[in-house]
């Protein structure tokens, strides 16, 4: 293989690689919408996932899939999340619905006991 084919296969590789990542996002972000979140992408490796309640943020998670990192913002105190590595997008996504389904079923009690 020349230089000239190694440049190719990897312009290629490259493609593909980012077509298979904007599907992924895609699909978590439709996902995240049916649940009540918001999925934002900031950047090729930087994701917001915001989880709102009466039009507040009550959970803010930046995600970095290519280095497998999540911040939760301290002043929207988010809840641990425990995932196996390697994790995705989507895995997140699904994570994060089912605390916010917690969350929303802890809420709920609470109104009714009062």
């Amino acid at each position: 293989m020349n230089w000239d084919e190694y440049r190719e296969a990897q312009r290629k590789a490259k493609q593909e690689n980012y077509q298979r990542s904007q599907e992924v996002f895609e699909k978590a972000q439709e996902l995240a919408e049916a649940n009540g979140l918001e999925l934002l992408k900031h950047s090729h490796w930087h994701f917001a996932l915001i989880y709102r309640i009466n039009g507040h943020t009550k959970w803010l998670y930046n995600i970095y899939p290519s280095n497998q990192r999540i911040w939760n913002d301290p002043k929207y105190r988010a809840p641990f999340l425990q995932l196996e590595k390697p994790w995705t997008l989507l895995g997140v996504v699904e994570q994060v619905i089912m605390k916010t389904r917690t969350e929303e079923n802890i809420l709920n009690e609470i109104e009714k006991s009062r």
